[in-house]
């Protein structure tokens, strides 16, 4: 199995948040955010990612 990404990492690192096209992402209503909830994880998760960043996501 081949788990090499094909994302041109450097470019998308390169992106300011005006670049990147969100028109295809519908707005959130206000019924989205009355139903959500917080949710808070019990113990802190590590995610190492195949560009080599390490993530902890606490």
């Amino acid at each position: 199995m081949n788990n090499t990404s094909r994302t041109d990492w450097v470019r998308v690192d390169a992106m300011s948040d005006e670049d990147i096209d969100t028109s295809d992402i519908p707005p959130l209503s206000e019924e989205f955010f009355a139903k959500a909830q917080l949710r808070i994880a019990k113990s802190p998760v590590t995610i190492k990612s195949t560009t080599g960043y390490t993530y902890a996501i606490i």
